[in-house]
């Protein structure tokens, strides 16, 4: 099998296979360990996969001229987030909750906006359209209405916040088939689909949450190690953070948010950090980290590789 048609199942397995764990939970008692357990040691330690791009060197070279940009301003997220956490009266701790994971279903969302390109470039198709990466993007309201939902933000509007989301969904669904077909239409339709199983759960995050966290984890686990595969020591930094860190660093960093709240906010912090400095790694565009990644993506799409997108970003689409 070519390198190109591996990336195309692989990250068909990374997006959809973690996603089949919340009908299972919805089958079983309570909250199963062995299906909790895995969802969440495959999702929540990926952030700290990102401390590879930082020590790889022709990355690290980039982000050692200019620190505020790519170190400063991302790890800021942290002493913010602890801090709005621990200060909040527990009235507001709920809405804060709500906020926290809407920016990560936008964050979620942007993802699988660069997972559709590569997916496409790797089945040899035409590089994303402008009307793909908007039908893509606009699913990120209906996760955000999925998240009001399962936080239970208000409880007597669940009802109207699910249709309203499965509304979203059916129109970005139905305007993405329009303009496509075939294998393209189905990996769209994915896309489309993504927040339907958020949307129909019965309101609660845990589970969910763990469940779409592994596949945003699995997604990024794969892109970044293909980005970091020719620098062995950048990719074993990976590796070792998320096997060695993370299983310690989630039980002290996720307990429950009334609990503990400023060591919730730590938790999301992180996340939050994660989020700005992975923005800011994966742009094509950027005049000194596009060459780099153009290179090491270039075998996904030799005839092409301008239009290619990180996890994150594409930035080259045409109409």
């Amino acid at each position: 099998m070519s390198t190109r048609a591996r990336l195309d199942t692989e990250i068909a397995v990374a997006t959809v296979v973690p996603l089949a764990a919340i009908p299972v939970l919805h089958v079983t008692t309570g909250l199963p360990a062995l299906v909790l357990g895995p969802l969440l040691l495959l999702g929540a330690p990926h952030v700290l996969a990102t401390l590879g791009l930082y020590v790889d060197r022709e990355i690290g070279q980039v982000v050692a001229r200019d620190r505020m940009r790519y170190l400063v301003v991302p790890l800021l997220a942290i002493p913010l987030a602890v801090a709005a956490f621990w200060a909040a009266p527990r009235s507001w701790l709920l809405l804060l909750v709500a906020a926290s994971f809407s920016w990560q279903v936008a964050h979620y969302t942007k993802q699988n906006v660069g997972m559709f390109a590569f997916w496409c470039r790797a089945r040899g198709l035409d590089a994303m359209t402008r009307h793909e990466r908007a039908v893509i993007g606009a699913t990120t309201a209906a996760g955000v209405i999925g998240v009001l939902r399962a936080v239970a933000l208000v409880p007597a509007w669940s009802t109207e916040l699910q249709a309203g989301g499965l509304v979203v969904v059916a129109g970005c669904l139905v305007a993405g088939l329009r303009r496509a077909a075939g294998g393209r239409a189905a990996a769209l339709a994915v896309a489309a689909l993504f927040y339907v199983p958020l949307l129909v759960s019965a309101p609660g995050l845990l589970g969910i949450a763990f469940a779409y966290q592994a596949s945003h984890g699995a997604q990024y686990y794969l892109m970044v190690g293909r980005a970091l595969q020719v620098d062995r020591r950048a990719l074993w930094v990976s590796v070792l953070a998320v096997v060695c860190i993370g299983p310690v660093a989630i039980p002290m960093l996720a307990p429950a948010v009334v609990a503990a709240p400023a060591i919730y906010g730590l938790g999301k912090g992180l996340a939050f950090s994660h989020f700005i400095a992975d923005a800011r790694l994966w742009r094509l565009r950027d005049p000194d980290l596009g060459p780099i990644l153009r290179r090491r993506f270039a075998g996904v799409a030799p005839a092409a590789t301008a239009g290619l997108a990180g996890p994150e970003q594409l930035q080259t689409t045409p109409p």
